[in-house]
């Protein structure tokens, strides 16, 4: 029956509240052409009315639907509420639709036993089933298809990709209490890893941090089955953050085949959706969730489309959202925010489980997630993919011989014009160096060289099957035109290819197309009755709309098209073709322009604070820098990564472009390190990385930053040779030697290992090796001490006529083996609570031993008679504290006059001794233990 499916849910629901238990079921049931007794007892209105629907469907009684509901409303006169429901949906006569029909049914809920069996057993499930032990479900059969051509669909466009899987980081959240704990005084201290509800982010939403961003946390470990963990029920809805070419795509097709071939052995399987999300837009009105539960149905074939509310409530729908960078920029923010509603939950319905792939987590603030980053690829990934798509060991490349190895190791350790580590731009640059033998000059003549070639090699392919193939020149035209006019348009990647006839020539853009199609350029997709094209790869769109636009010369309003992601990276395509400098002047003149709006917001935030302390008395504090408004800071940190990567792929050496840019970057860098959160100071910080130069503003506030992860990232830059110690009074070596002082060496480790890879020279290696080399001697100075005093408690009893408490039982295995399992547990818990007290959780041990052990072998043996005695050693021990002052402080300061000694030739700041003595003896507690 073709009445909608509002009416065949409500229907029944109606009839149900007007006659809970009636004679209606028995008629609906016998007219249908069943019998009246097998009705069971408690039958609900619902039940038996798609009991009917079922029986009308296999043809009981030869009865129709539409017949049986006028028999119904004929002799069950209801009030106006059923012929008002009748109005709004009226039955048609071609109720016989077998498709339609099937789709009113209820899904087929399983029991208890059925559901553990179907997630335990699924094989032997399945099989009792379909030899008939079992019943089946009448929906599997259609769902089951649905699973096999969505797996097909996905696996075929997955094999037309060099594919190898990227490396996957869930990252984790910090206790609050821990974070504020470990730096109370910093205003921004929320890390990127918490919940974004607990980040004040700008306004469209979320704290727009990328992948490489989100990954400088420390506190984050490997995922291998990202389904599984999509699967669990504690699961918030997954959110897949990954630079552009990085595999977010793939890997979001990967996890649905596999979603897929799980679920086809099942009796009762989940149904994953892979929604794109690049024709999402509304236009005229703000997005509602319904409207993404609309893009949502279309996406599933006509026979799910109506059990879509029960797989919600049934938890069995699980939905990949893919592409959304690629969705329109005109009312971006609300789009986002209707996406993140959605996965949130919906009428009250429980969410879905829902994966979503994204550059930015430009999400709502509200949007609690749990956060997975593609890493770019490693060492060992880029040399597996090296062996796999580089069939020679050798490779000359400018006259020189590169071995595998040595080109995994150059290409890990940066330098080149392009970023190699990028899964897309590795694939690229391995097809250029094959072929050209010379080091690309910018990501354009990849690119370039790529199409070229490609276009070439299929024309050589085409065989005798006699389709027009346009020349080369003609194709890249039409493509460009096509490209331009997608970005243009901003409705997403795809356009009607009805709008790109009209635009130029049919028969051209005809066999544009099927050119296009055969070089792998462009695709095909249906946005209900429209008939779209697009490109498979949004960095093809970007390249081939700056062809046109260095070709055709069209008027771009930029200063309106400057933030939007696709015209940044078509600018910078232009630019690196060597056309535009007139737009890279322009681009320079808007970040000046905002430079000093975002000057004149500090002004006014600094003046109301002064204000405020002055009408308080002076309660209010006026220390702490002035911070931006967030929109306002994240627009100008976009715009000061999009300077860095232009200078740093097209050479900040060149004239034009160190005038154009070089002056607001700098001015910038300083301002937004200064006074941004410690996301931006990060992005700061990398983006320093991309410009050869000296910094020295840029690193004062997050080399003293409280927030570990900000302090590592400068650390990296210092040792990376970008900034000169000297001008900022500070170095690698300086900076080790002040975490020495304060007893940060262990919080650091990690850190000062990735500074000294990124350096990559013998002076960073030595001085981060020096650091944990003597931290670690006097670590074992300590223990040395701690062990003695432990060995020598038992003599110092017995000479002393101790009887009670008896210390002899530290000398037994007992003794010692408790003492040793204290001395790691108290070592382990300061070393993570404060490592700067680690001395005291040391020299602390052996009284603690003292005290313990006898007290539980005195316990053990039922006597009470020394517990007195032990108690008073307990408050002898806490004045003991002055003592291990005494004892660790020489030590301390020695080892840390040895690693000053060390690394004197690596200082370049010239700090005098003293100023290292007077932070160990004030922040490690030395200080306190001698009052």
């Amino acid at each position: 029956m073709t009445a909608t499916q509002d009416f065949w849910w409500e229907f029944p629901a109606l009839l149900a509240q007007l006659y809970p238990l009636g004679p209606w079921e028995e008629h609906v049931w016998q007219r249908a052409g069943g019998d009246s007794s097998r009705l069971p007892t408690g039958v609900t209105a619902r039940d038996a009315w798609y009991a009917a629907v079922d029986l009308v469907h296999r043809g009981g009684g030869g009865v129709t639907l539409e017949s049986l509901l006028r028999e119904v409303m004929d002799d069950f006169p209801v009030n106006a509420g059923i012929h008002a429901l009748v109005a709004r949906h009226p039955p048609t006569a071609d109720d016989a639709s077998g498709d339609l029909t099937f789709s009113v049914l209820r899904l087929t809920r399983p029991g208890l036993l059925r559901h553990v069996a179907d997630r335990l057993f699924p094989r032997a499930h399945r099989f009792l089933t379909r030899i008939g032990t079992l019943d089946e479900p009448h929906e599997l059969g259609k769902i089951t298809a649905y699973l096999r051509e969505l797996r097909a669909e996905l696996q075929h466009e997955i094999s037309s990709h060099i594919y190898i899987p990227p490396v996957a980081k869930r990252i984790s959240r910090k206790d609050t209490a821990e974070i504020e704990k470990e730096a109370p005084d910093e205003p921004f201290i929320l890390p990127v890893n918490w919940a974004i509800r607990q980040i004040v982010g700008p306004s469209s939403g979320g704290d727009s941090a990328t992948a490489q961003i989100a990954v400088l946390n420390r506190k984050s470990k490997s995922i291998r089955n990202i389904v599984k963990l999509l699967l669990k029920r504690t699961t918030r809805p997954l959110v897949l953050l990954g630079d552009p070419g990085s595999g977010k795509t793939l890997t979001l097709q990967q996890a649905v085949v596999a979603l897929a071939t799980a679920e086809e052995r099942r009796v009762f399987p989940r149904v994953p959706v892979y929604v794109r999300l690049g024709e999402f837009h509304v236009q005229g009105r703000a997005p509602t969730v319904g409207d993404v539960r609309k893009l949502v149905t279309a996406t599933l074939p006509a026979p799910l489309r109506d059990w879509l509310p029960e797989l919600e409530r049934e938890q069995r729908i699980v939905v990949f959202f893919d592409g959304m960078d690629e969705m329109s920029r005109d009312g971006y923010g609300a789009h986002i925010l209707a996406l993140s509603e959605y996965a949130g939950t919906y009428d009250g319905t429980p969410p879905s489980p829902t994966l979503f792939s994204c550059r930015i987590a430009d999400f709502s603030p509200k949007f609690i997630h749990q956060r997975l980053v593609i890493l770019p690829f490693g060492p060992s990934q880029v040399t597996a993919y090296l062996r796999s798509f580089v069939q020679a060991p050798q490779m000359v490349i400018d006259r020189t011989e590169w071995s595998q190895a040595k080109l995994a190791r150059h290409i890990i350790r940066g330098g080149l014009a392009v970023e190699a580590t990028n899964p897309f731009v590795l694939w690229l640059l391995c097809l250029y160096l094959q072929h050209r033998h010379t080091w690309p000059g910018s990501r354009v003549a990849l690119l370039r060289y790529f199409h070229e070639q490609n276009y070439d090699r299929k024309i050589g392919e085409r065989g005798d099957d006699n389709l027009p193939f346009p020349p080369r020149d003609q194709a890249f035209a039409a493509w460009s035109r096509f490209a331009y006019l997608i970005t243009e348009r901003n409705r997403g990647p795809g356009i009607p290819f009805a709008l790109l006839r009209d635009e130029g020539d049919p028969a051209g853009s005809d066999e544009a197309l099927r050119a296009g199609k055969r070089c792998g350029v462009l695709k095909e997709s249906r946005n209900g009755e429209e008939y779209l094209v697009r490109f498979t790869h949004q960095r093809f769109q970007e390249y081939f709309a700056a062809c046109y636009i260095q070709a055709e010369r069209p008027s771009v309003d930029w200063l309106g098209k400057l933030d939007a992601p696709r015209w940044q990276e078509t600018m910078l395509n232009l630019v690196l073709m060597g056309q535009a400098m007139d737009v890279l002047t322009l681009f320079g003149q808007a970040v000046n322009d905002q430079l000093r709006e975002c000057r004149a917001a500090l002004e006014r935030a600094s003046a109301g604070r002064e204000t405020a302390a002055a009408a308080t008395a002076g309660t209010v504090g006026t220390d702490e820098a002035p911070t931006l408004p967030e929109e306002m800071e994240t627009a100008l940190a976009d715009r000061i990564e999009l300077s860095s990567r232009i200078m740093h792929q097209m050479g900040a050496g060149s004239p034009l472009v160190r005038e154009a840019l070089m002056p607001s970057f700098t001015e910038g860098v300083t301002l937004l390190a200064s006074h941004g959160t410690p996301i931006t100071q990060v992005k700061m910080l990398r983006a320093c990385l991309n410009v050869p130069g000296n910094f020295k503003e840029a690193l004062e506030k997050p080399l003293g930053s409280k927030v570990h992860w900000v302090r590592d990232q400068a650390l990296i830059l210092m040792a990376s040779g970008q900034a000169t110690g000297g001008e900022i009074g500070s170095d690698f070596a300086t900076e080790i030697g002040f975490d020495f002082a304060n007893g940060a060496i262990p919080a650091r480790l990690g850190a000062y290992w990735r500074a000294a890879r990124a350096a990559g020279d013998a002076r960073s290696w030595w001085a981060a090796a020096a650091g944990a080399g003597f931290y670690l001697a006097n670590l074992a100075a300590l223990t040395a001490l701690a062990v003695g005093i432990f060995l020598r408690l038992p003599r110092v009893g017995k000479a002393l006529g101790l009887s009670s408490p008896d210390l002899s039982v530290l000398a037994g295995p007992a003794g010692r083996g408790a003492a040793a399992l204290l001395f790691v547990a108290a070592v382990g818990a300061m070393t993570r609570l404060n490592p700067r007290r680690i001395w005291f959780a040391i020299l602390a041990t052996p009284l603690a031993a003292a005290v313990i052990v006898p007290t539980v072998a005195t316990l053990s043996s039922g006597s009470w008679d020394d517990v007195l005695t032990l108690l008073v050693l307990v408050v002898v021990g806490f004045g003991a504290f002055g003592a291990g002052a005494l004892a660790a402080s020489p030590l301390h300061l020695a080892f840390l006059g040895a690693y000053l000694a060390a690394t004197s030739r690596l200082r370049e700041s010239n700090r005098a001794p003293r100023v290292f003595v007077a932070l160990a003896w004030r922040s490690c507690g030395y200080e306190s233990g001698f009052r």
